[in-house]
């Protein structure tokens, strides 16, 4: 007991050392601003402050040298007077009030003045190059408006309407042919261009009357696409085209044949499509894929009122990721953390149940059926019936696995034999666990 209290008196002493040694008692250096002023001010009082700072700084050496060889010799306290303070800072006071009234406040003003005068001087000069040439444009402007237009507007109008035709109409025409072939959108489309003004105008014509009187509205939108694709082709400048929902209204023959054109453009420029149709999202992967294009698909949402929220690469579309259980256990690993609040746990848990009957619907899509039929895509694989494996007691167990998995979903009908049970991490892993194993075994029982 005796030992610790030694040592803790020990430690402070220590520190009241250290104390000592930071104290800084030289407050007035020679070349400060306040020592110079209080040398020609009040000397006196320097001096004096100077001297009791000295015999403080004495004092805490005899302190600290006490300190060090552990000597207990009584001093003589000294007090600073600081009374002296107050007259010094009442005469800071009155010379910084003095300062501001007298001539050298009125001089920087003037300056401050003259500086803002250079600095829209050199302002002006920097821009007078374009003052002038604005000058001389408004003199040419206005000596354009005294002219009269009308005898130079035929002339501009027919040669406007000679060059339209001899290479943007021509080049025009060609490529709406085309388009309209590549699109099954031969309908006998024909174009005449007229010119007034110096300004080409295009009209589409459909056995001399306005295609939207004659086609129905699907076959108009397959024109106005092979429009816009033409006019887009024949302009050098584009390095991207965009859009919107370019299947409303159409079959699904016609939307895996523009979903096949659209994808052939983006071999030469990058295309941006945005729609709600994942059939048509699902021909735009598979083209792609089939032409190994880059490609992503995102999921745009309005979400609690605000729109516009985006989730990279993800869509309904994209199932290729729980082609295996990683997905789920994802879900598990963040439930199962120590520091994972319960709130946040069972949502996890209930996103892992979510992911995991995703899994065995894809399960049954690719391996047990072979991909024979997918999801969102018209095609249908007859070359793969000859992998399809139909075991009864393996599907018994798959749907047995399957109603198992289902049974922790909120939400979701139950069957009579499985109701809702409130799930933990543990239960999710063995979920796991019991997907994996029927996995194995429906790739096992493909290879026998």
């Amino acid at each position: 007991m005796a030992e610790q209290e030694a040592k803790t008196a020990n430690e402070k002493l220590t520190k009241v050392k250290e104390d000592y040694e930071k104290l800084d008692f030289n407050q007035f250096p020679e070349n400060d601003t306040l020592t110079v002023w209080l040398k020609e001010k009040f000397e006196a009082y320097l001096t004096k402050l100077k001297e009791e700072l000295k015999k403080q700084a004495t004092i805490s050496q005899v302190l600290i040298s006490n300190i060090n060889t552990k000597k207990d010799l009584p001093q003589v306290e000294i007090q600073l007077d600081l009374s002296v303070l107050d007259t010094i800072s009442t005469e800071v006071d009155k010379e910084i009030k003095a300062f501001e009234e007298d001539e050298q406040t009125k001089k920087l003003a003037e300056l401050l003045k003259q500086k803002t005068y250079l600095a829209h001087k050199e302002k002006l000069e920097a821009r007078y190059t374009d003052i002038e040439r604005l000058n001389k444009n408004l003199i040419w402007v206005n000596k354009a408006n005294q002219f009269s237009k009308q005898s130079f507007k035929s002339q501009s109008t027919k040669t406007e309407k000679r060059l339209s035709t001899e290479y943007f109409n021509t080049d025009y025409i060609n490529a709406f042919n085309d388009e309209c072939e590549k699109l099954n959108g031969k309908f006998g489309i024909e174009i005449d261009a007229k010119s007034s003004d110096a300004q080409s105008n295009r009209q589409l014509f459909l056995k001399g009357k306005d295609p939207s009187a004659i086609l129905s509205e699907g076959e108009q939108k397959v024109i106005a696409l092979a429009d816009f694709i033409a006019e887009t082709n024949i302009t050098t400048i584009n390095k991207g085209v965009i859009f919107d929902d370019p299947v409303n209204s159409l079959d699904e023959e016609r939307k895996s044949v523009i979903a096949e054109r659209l994808v052939s453009i983006s071999d030469n420029k990058q295309v941006i499509v945005f729609t709600h149709d994942l059939v048509f999202v699902s021909s735009l992967i598979n083209y792609s894929t089939d032409n190994s294009l880059l490609h992503e698909c995102h999921w745009v949402e309005n979400r609690n009122g605000k729109p516009g929220q985006v989730w990279l690469r993800n869509s309904p579309t994209y199932e290729k990721v729980y082609r295996s259980a990683e997905p789920v256990n994802k879900f598990y690993s963040d439930a199962n953390k120590d520091e994972c609040a319960p709130e946040q746990r069972e949502f996890l848990v209930k996103s892992g149940f979510t992911a995991l009957r995703t899994c065995y619907e894809v399960l049954v899509i690719n391996d047990l059926f072979k991909n024979v039929v997918q999801r969102y895509n018209e095609r249908v694989s007859i070359d793969s019936l000859s992998s399809v494996y139909f075991n009864e007691t393996l599907i018994n167990e798959l749907l047995d696995s399957f109603a198992q998995c289902c049974r922790y979903m909120e939400g979701h009908t139950h069957s009579d034999k499985y109701a809702y049970k409130k799930p933990e991490p543990s239960t999710l892993n063995e979920e796991i666990q019991r997907y994996e194993a029927i996995r194995s075994k429906i790739k096992k029982s493909k290879k026998a």
